[in-house]
């Protein structure tokens, strides 16, 4: 589930650093208590919730019946198989192949390779899927979320210029320095130094706007 979720991120080109609000979860299989809030954790999102039909999510579903696989499986009868794939619910198939490896149209048993399933997710939302599970995640940051997304952003750095000099993970340094010239960040960065300090164990900053003049850094 969590590689489908940074899955979605990498269309959305959104990355893992960055915190999103909510991520949507169809699953054929049974979900263990506890899971989704795991999930939540590992993926970076502050609420994962368990969807029970396709028709709960934003997103459209788009059936392309496969001619030739058809044509293999019902012989004559594949134009009339094709007719029910096109002039059904997409979601009843989809749900159907999901769940049991194959929809049932009329007489025919229509197996999940006689038909290409697409899944195009609303806009704010992007999707990923694979057989028996679906993620979509919304795509839509709040200034909370944007600020915590730099916070961390900016704490990945730290955490590399200490790995850089050699310091121990451990040791609590008494300063350091940060320059931007992204004002937004330096306002966000400002309002969260307390949460700075903690992921970096570093005490105090001095946050400045523009670059550093010269020195050893």
């Amino acid at each position: 589930m969590v590689s489908l979720i940074n899955s979605a991120r990498m269309k959305a080109k959104i990355k893992r650093r960055w915190p999103l609000s909510e991520a949507l979860v169809y699953s054929v299989f049974e979900l263990p208590e506890g899971l989704l809030s795991t999930i939540s954790q590992i993926a970076n999102i502050k609420t994962v919730q368990h969807a029970k039909s396709l028709k709960d999510l934003p997103v459209d579903v788009k059936i392309r019946p496969l001619v030739g696989e058809l044509g293999k499986l019902f012989k004559k009868d594949s134009i009339k198989a094709k007719e029910f794939i096109e002039s059904s619910d997409p979601l009843y198939i989809t749900e159907s192949i999901m769940k049991e490896g194959q929809a049932s149209l009329d007489s025919f048993k229509i197996p999940y390779q006689a038909v290409e399933i697409q899944f195009v997710a609303k806009p704010g939302y992007e999707v990923a899927w694979e057989k028996g599970l679906l993620v979509i995640i919304n795509l839509q940051r709040d200034k909370d979320l944007i600020e915590e997304g730099y916070l961390k952003d900016v704490a990945r750095r730290i955490q590399y210029a200490r790995k850089e000099k050699g310091y121990n993970p451990t040791e609590v340094l008494e300063k350091a320095e940060i320059y931007s010239d992204d004002e937004e960040v330096i306002n966000a960065i400002r309002k969260r130094l307390n949460d700075l300090s903690f992921l970096t164990r570093i005490k105090s900053f001095r946050v400045y706007l523009g670059k550093p003049e010269s020195g050893n850094y």
